[in-house]
């Protein structure tokens, strides 16, 4: 039978003509060529070729490049940002002055400097005084309103007033809480150190910020705090000039910084600390990211991986900070704050708990003399490693296609051959990996009909449509190269 012939028509008869021409395009495509407005994710964008191109037969993707900076941290992936609220108190001792209503003019004088005459205290500051069982109180803080009935601006003056806060004897402290702090680390690729650095850098940077508002005089405070003198305590900060005239005058459009992150290299964790106050991280908060986002890829909802405190090594959920007293511990004691038992020469968190001390005798100890340090040092799991190697065996099984640029020449069609790996405990928190690529090249091979004058046998230019030859020992020719295949093994 003829098959030149086309014999699924309804006029099979019809020989086709086969006259058509292909011309082959090539098209290189880049993201930084894309329209920024219109696509601004470089991983998904849409171009104009400028010409139309019609009775396309078949494209195929030639090479591709990725870029090799591809950042462990990223608003893709949702693990840039993370949550925390901070609580602090300031304070106050005004002891041996006589009466403990003289004590108590004196702090509520303290208190007017710093907050006005109407004592306009901003919103999340309060204050409390200490009820001293001694004289029948319930040895606990008591919050006593800024205004209105019982109230610091209705009990007391100065300075001649006889009236006090019930079982006052001295001792009071501003309390500032102010509402949930979040913070957003930069896109990139951070070493544990590096990630430490820059997460202490914006805790602190959103403390300072809002305590060196005005309202907030009373951070960080004198830079002493035994003070003999009370006339300098009552002043009001923003009507001198200098710290001789007011004791808050070194206040001024200042703030504190009381975080401390640190790396511990030994164990790979990272602990979080505070010099003063006390705190909460808020990890069991599902953080929002860009609504471009698609709602339907929320990280926080996966088991791994569902955001910037798990890569950090900590649960959902939200933990909050231990008291440590350093002076429990003699050697603690002496150097001065919370250390590693491979850093003790330098702890990595240290105590700045200020505290205005006004006593005229100086023979009373408060009941807060050791205020202690906050720390933070829940279970923190390592960096993972396990998904990542997951990751790069899963490339090595599926024969996954990688594009390698040096620094002279890009090698495309490149296959993981074999992915060595060391875990040596004396490395401490790294893998040794060596990835070993080899390329692959592809031919496109033409089947076509030799001349007769390049075979011995005219009736050898071609098989086409002659099915399976037998050679002249008789046998097929594939049955024979089998034979001596056997034959070599």
């Amino acid at each position: 039978m003829n098959n030149n012939f086309m014999l699924h028509t309804s006029q099979p008869l019809i020989k086709p003509e086969n006259t058509f021409v292909l011309d082959r395009k090539l098209i290189s495509i880049h993201s930084v060529d894309r329209d920024h407005q219109k696509w601004p994710n470089s991983n998904q964008f849409g171009i104009d070729l400028g010409v139309a191109f019609s009775n396309v037969q078949s494209m195929r993707l030639v090479n591709f490049a990725v870029p090799t900076n591809n950042y462990t941290f990223s608003t893709a992936y949702q693990n840039t940002k993370m949550s925390f609220t901070y609580t602090v108190y300031y304070p106050l001792k005004f002891v041996g002055f006589g009466t403990g209503a003289t004590s108590w003019n004196m702090m509520k004088s303290t208190l007017e400097a710093l907050f006005g005459s109407s004592f306009s205290a901003p919103s999340d500051v309060t204050f409390e005084y200490w009820s001293d069982s001694s004289i029948g109180g319930s040895d606990e803080w008591t919050e006593m309103p800024w205004t209105g009935t019982n109230s610091v601006s209705t009990i007391g003056s100065w300075p001649s007033g006889t009236v006090k806060p019930d079982y006052f004897t001295g001792y009071g402290r501003i309390k500032w809480s102010p509402s949930e702090f979040s913070i957003t680390i930069p896109e990139g690729s951070y070493s544990p150190t590096n990630l430490t650095e820059t997460i202490e850098s914006l805790m602190n940077k959103a403390v300072f910020n809002s305590s060196a508002q005005p309202g907030y005089y009373f951070l960080p405070g004198p830079p002493h705090g035994n003070i003999s003198d009370p006339s300098n305590v009552i002043v009001d900060p923003t009507t001198v000039s200098s710290q001789n005239h007011s004791e808050w005058y070194s206040s001024l459009d200042t703030g504190i910084k009381p975080f401390v992150v640190h790396y511990n290299k030994v164990r790979n964790r990272i602990l979080f600390g505070a010099k003063t106050g006390s705190f909460s991280l808020l990890f069991g908060k599902q953080e929002i990211y860009d609504p471009t986002c698609d709602v339907n890829k929320a990280i926080f909802h996966q088991y791994t991986k569902w955001g910037l405190p798990s890569y950090l090594g900590f649960d959902k959920k939200t933990y909050t900070g231990d008291t440590v007293d350093i002076n429990n511990d003699p050697f603690q004691e002496s150097i001065g704050g919370l250390y590693l038992p491979f850093e003790s020469n330098s702890p990595w968190l240290t105590g700045d708990n200020r505290i205005l001390d006004l006593c005229g005798n100086g023979g009373v100890v408060p009941p807060w003399s050791n205020i202690p340090t906050t720390t933070d040092n829940h279970g923190l799991r390592s960096f993972d490693y396990r998904s990542t190697y997951a990751a790069i065996r899963e490339a090595f099984r599926a024969t996954q296609q990688f594009s390698i640029q040096t620094k002279t020449t890009t090698y495309t069609n490149m296959y993981l051959r074999d992915i060595p790996h060391e875990e040596d405990p004396t490395r401490f928190d790294t893998v040794t990996m060596i990835l070993e690529f080899i390329e692959a090249q592809f031919f496109n091979v033409q089947v076509q009909a030799l001349a007769e004058s390049d075979v011995v046998n005219n009736s050898d230019s071609s098989t086409v449509n002659r099915g399976e030859q037998s050679n002249q020992d008789g046998g097929s020719v594939a049955s024979n190269l089998f034979d001596r295949f056997n034959r070599r093994n």
